[in-house]
């Protein structure tokens, strides 16, 4: 890629780097910025959205940014305003909306009490619906704890806590992709039984609708869990009020649902039966017609000593699901295990989990994505005394532990990175954000990202051509591309142009007396310029082309 230095803030980049105690950063702003969600952009970066508190240390607002698969931010510098008003916004949900761009809900209290609103951004950023976002609900009293997925038609179903009886129930909404309410405006009553429903979690169903997934309170005694199907008109198509996924005796929480790649759901949960003295880990599946597949009240995942929590699940893609959580069986510290369940309720690793990380002192927050290939990329944060890293492992299909053992660095700056959170790279790879309080003043946001080797930085290269540049930048026609080899016997080189999103345009050859890049074929934006010896070292930069 072509590289010229802007001093414009616009084109604040900051490319992938091979040393885990710098990373990339998101946001640096002043006061906290956290609590964030994650969306893939399509195109092998990701869409970060979270709660930024620079405007006023007392309330939050939302901001968000895009980073591409080379590791540059593609918007303004330190992320732009979703929505900014006057009230306070929290708990932001991300989806992609199927056409390169993102849909971020949050929970908003612009009106007192808090609803839920949403906004659309297209792939540059640009706000598709009104300023602050559009309600996906107002009504009286508190609505919270949004989440929600793409409808498969640019559009999103939202669900939420919603107490507009005496207790909490669960809601739901679909907006369509102009951001108008699709189902009733109140939203659809997903479960409106007696005492507490929370913590819902949702899955598409392939259709337009969604599965549902939540805890509940219903029996007066313990939460249990339930679930309900709504299809794309928010019709419930199961027993009113949901089905039973587990009513065990003591508690069960904290459900995580994914599809099974047939038509029907995964959950997982945390479980206290057994004399209510520590959680286990189990798992259910249910088909499309609210018929569940596994013995009554869910399959084991783990049963080991002592507790297994903070769980969390992702589609093998392949036969199954793969679950992981943090795990005290080892002694006074938590370590990180996980599962492989088929979608005949075995489970496909040995008894009670593979040992993801064992090592001294407490692992935990644990949060996976599916590699793509039938196994799994796995985040925590690892302490280190009185700090805390950033690591991650990756498992295949068959239970193998693929990088450095106890895992392999995402980051280990001073003083503390914690709450990692990853989405795949859709090569194998995987994409991480996290809570940074490396200036040791307040939260940031950093990123990086890992290969399907578990190795760091853009493309994974040693950068052996130097003081690639391109002149003029920005380009109209053509430039003239500079570089130097420290290979001095090189006569031949490769370029590729990339997008602004990192995909391939086009190649072409190079050499020491053919130098010119041309231009005329590419529309006006931002590009990449990668520069390739026959030694298979590179060098990258960035161009501009204005016509």
């Amino acid at each position: 890629m072509l590289i010229i230095e802007f001093a414009n803030p616009r084109f604040s980049f900051a490319q992938w780097t091979n040393n885990t105690s710098i990373n990339t950063p998101v946001c640096t702003s002043i006061n906290n910025q956290k609590d964030y969600s994650l969306a893939p952009d399509t195109k092998g970066g990701a869409f970060i959205i979270w709660n930024d508190k620079r405007n006023n240390i007392e309330k939050s607002d939302i901001y968000a940014q895009r980073i591409n698969s080379l590791g540059y931010t593609l918007w303004t510098s330190q992320g732009i305003g979703v929505c900014t008003n006057s009230a306070d916004q929290v708990n932001p949900s991300t989806t992609e909306d199927g056409y390169g761009g993102v849909i971020i809900a949050w929970d908003d209290s612009i009106n007192g009490d808090r609803d839920i609103y949403a906004q659309k951004l297209d792939s540059l950023g640009n706000p598709q619906w009104t300023v602050d976002g559009v309600p996906v609900v107002i009504k009286p009293l508190k609505q919270k704890n949004v989440k929600i997925i793409s409808d498969g038609a640019g559009g999103a179903i939202a669900v939420w806590e919603d107490s507009l009886a005496s207790y909490w129930d669960i809601y739901a909404q679909r907006i369509n992709s102009a951001g108008i309410q699709q189902w009733t405006s109140s939203g659809v009553s997903v479960c409106k039984s007696m005492l507490n429903q929370k913590n819902p979690r949702l899955v598409s169903d392939g259709l337009g609708g969604a599965y549902i997934v939540w805890q509940d309170k219903r029996s007066n005694i313990d939460y249990d869990i339930y679930a309900q199907h709504l299809n794309a008109s928010g019709i419930p198509l199961w027993t009113i009020n949901g089905v039973v996924i587990c009513n065990s005796g003591d508690k069960q929480t904290d459900p995580k649902i994914v599809s099974d790649g047939t038509g029907g759901a995964i959950i997982a949960w945390q479980d206290e039966r057994g004399g209510g003295i520590s959680y286990n880990i189990y798992a259910q599946r249910i088909n499309s017609t609210g018929t569940i597949q596994w013995p009554s009240n869910g399959a084991v995942v783990c049963a080991a000593d002592s507790s297994q929590t903070n769980l969390d699940i992702t589609s093998d893609s392949i036969s199954g699901a793969i679950i992981t959580w943090r795990d005290k069986r080892n002694g006074a510290f938590h370590d990180i295990y996980a599962q492989k369940i088929n979608l005949d309720g075995t489970v496909a690793w040995q008894l009670n989990g593979i040992p993801i990380t064992v090592a001294a002192l407490t692992q935990t927050s644990p949060n996976i994505c599916g590699d793509g290939v039938g196994g799994a990329i796995i985040t925590w944060q690892d302490s280190i005394g009185t700090s805390w890293d950033i690591k991650s492992q990756r498992i295949n299909s068959n239970g193998n532990i693929m990088w450095n053992y106890n895992g392999t660095f995402v980051s280990n700056s001073s003083n503390s990175q914690t709450n990692p959170k990853n989405i795949s790279d859709g090569k194998g790879g995987s994409i991480y954000v996290w809570q940074d309080f490396r200036n040791g003043l307040d939260d940031d946001i950093y990123a990086q990202h890992l290969d399907m080797n578990g190795v760091e930085g853009i493309f994974n290269e040693t950068f052996y051509l130097n003081n690639l540049n391109i002149f003029p930048n920005p380009v109209s026609e053509s430039a003239i591309i500079s570089w130097s080899d420290k290979n001095t016997n090189t006569i031949s080189w490769t370029g590729i142009v990339y997008d602004g999103s990192g995909k391939e345009i086009y190649s072409f050859n190079l050499g020491k007396s053919d130098n010119k890049l041309n231009v005329k074929s590419l529309s006006n934006g931002l590009y990449f310029l990668k520069i390739i010896n026959n030694e298979k070292k590179s060098s990258l930069c960035k161009f501009i082309v204005e016509k």
